[in-house]
């Protein structure tokens, strides 16, 4: 097995966008990066619709809110609410059946993102995760859960979302590369 992302046309990859809602907006250094992320691959996951799904969790919206205006929901995309810290809760778990891959992108790294990975490799999925994507209030949080689930390797990678558009095309004759080097040039709003 490689190590890296295999190409979108070799087997299914689903994007999790996990919890980028109104109450935290202000309260995450990095939130307007992990919403330039979302876009990123939501955009991608419009690109090969047939080869990936695209996922957004909402955390107890009646309490935090609804997830923030700025994010882009592709058509197909498939909204679902929870109270779980774990993004897999039944209906995920359903659309993952299919699923090799998994992106997970948002908040907060060392709650709802660090119960999804565990359990996303519990059910023998490889989980790849953008750094430039990630986010929770203390950094000391952040840095702790980053440092976890980097152990997890081989089955838990941490990345970026440029990487991850790259690993997915694997090739500038690809179809789709031109479309997807457009969302190469894209600078994240809080530079890296």
């Amino acid at each position: 097995m490689s190590r890296l992302m295999p190409h979108y046309s070799k087997g299914k990859t689903a994007f999790l966008c996990v919890d980028l809602q109104e109450a935290f907006s202000k309260r995450i250094e990095n939130f307007a990066n992990c919403v330039f992320v979302a876009n990123r691959l939501a955009r991608l996951h419009e690109l090969v619709p047939e080869n990936t799904k695209y996922i957004v969790t909402e955390h107890y919206p009646k309490g935090l809110g609804r997830i923030v205006p700025g994010i882009t929901l592709p058509q197909t995309a498939h909204l679902i609410e929870k109270t779980r810290f774990s993004c897999i809760v039944p209906q995920v778990e359903e659309l993952l059946e299919d699923v090799d891959n998994a992106v997970v992108f948002g908040i907060e790294g060392h709650a709802c993102i660090l119960q999804t990975v565990a359990d996303l490799l519990d059910m023998n999925k490889r989980v790849f995760l953008p750094k430039d994507g990630l986010g929770s209030q203390k950094k000391t949080d952040f840095k702790a859960a980053m440092k976890l689930m980097g152990s997890w390797s081989p089955n838990c990678e941490i990345t970026t979302s440029e990487s991850i558009l790259l690993q997915m095309t694997k090739d500038a004759m690809d179809p789709n590369f031109k479309k997807i080097s457009k969302l190469l040039k894209e600078e994240p709003p809080i530079p890296l």
